[in-house]
């Protein structure tokens, strides 16, 4: 989990931002049904969660095609979100696409890799 981990730095989280955690070095769990309750205050609120992804899927069609955010929308998230745990916080390292169709599809849980400093 710390490979996958590793391979992410930079998209959402760089060293130095809050909730950034060294992969190598801390300690990380699968969730398979994650809550994304846990997650939905990240944003607002969940209409503002659904409003991003419409946005998203208007921006970015033409690059991922709408085969990807159909299948997003429509079939079960596979694929584990990335997250930290940081003073009692969520991070999303990977993942806000999935977030934001498991959130506006009404589904309660996500797979999850989460990851915290050892303590």
């Amino acid at each position: 989990m710390a490979q996958e981990a590793l391979l992410v730095i930079g998209d959402n989280l760089y060293p130095g931002d809050e909730g950034f955690i060294d992969p190598v070095s801390s300690e990380w769990t699968h969730n398979p049904e994650f809550s994304v309750d846990e997650l939905i205050g990240l944003m607002d609120s969940k209409e503002q969660w659904e409003a991003w992804l419409e946005r998203e899927i208007e921006d970015y069609q033409d690059i991922r095609g709408l085969a990807y955010y159909h299948d997003l929308k429509c079939n079960p998230i596979r694929n584990p979100i990335i997250l930290s745990y940081v003073n009692g916080k969520y991070y999303i390292w990977d993942g806000w696409h999935r977030v934001a169709a498991a959130i506006a599809g009404g589904r309660e849980t996500i797979p999850a890799y989460i990851g915290q400093i050892i303590q």
